[in-house]
């Protein structure tokens, strides 16, 4: 027993398709068929230039999209504290800090250090 293959949507518009492309390309005249194309190309920039509005709207918000989706990538890269040492930047680890940081006076870690500031409380000590 033999079965109809059941045509559906994506095979009626291959064949219109197919057949709008054989037009407008073929044909053993040469003349006619360079008037084809050349009339399927003034058709294609008349289009365009009628809905050149539209189309720069959609690459403005494709544009906008795709910043958005980069920031909020950047945000969860950044905004966690991420590094690529692996650690965090609020991490209080003393020895994960290189030499360089721990002389630097004005350094997080050092800010309340008595051997790099003078404070109130320990100025006096002779009196």
């Amino acid at each position: 027993m033999t079965t109809k293959p059941v045509s559906g949507v994506a095979e009626a518009l291959g064949k219109v398709l197919g057949s709008v492309v054989v037009f407008f390309l073929r044909d053993n005249n040469l003349v006619y068929r360079w008037v084809k194309r050349s009339a399927l190309i003034v058709l294609v920039v008349i289009f365009l230039l009628h809905s050149w509005r539209g189309l720069a709207q959609m690459l403005v918000t494709l544009g906008v999209v795709g910043i958005v989706v980069l920031a909020l990538a950047a945000r969860d890269s950044v905004g966690r504290g991420a590094s690529t040492s692996g650690q965090t930047f609020f991490d209080e680890n003393p020895e994960a800090e290189d030499a360089s940081q721990d002389n630097d006076p004005h350094s997080q870690a050092n800010i309340h250090n008595s051997l790099f500031h003078e404070s109130d409380f320990n100025w006096r000590k002779d009196e």
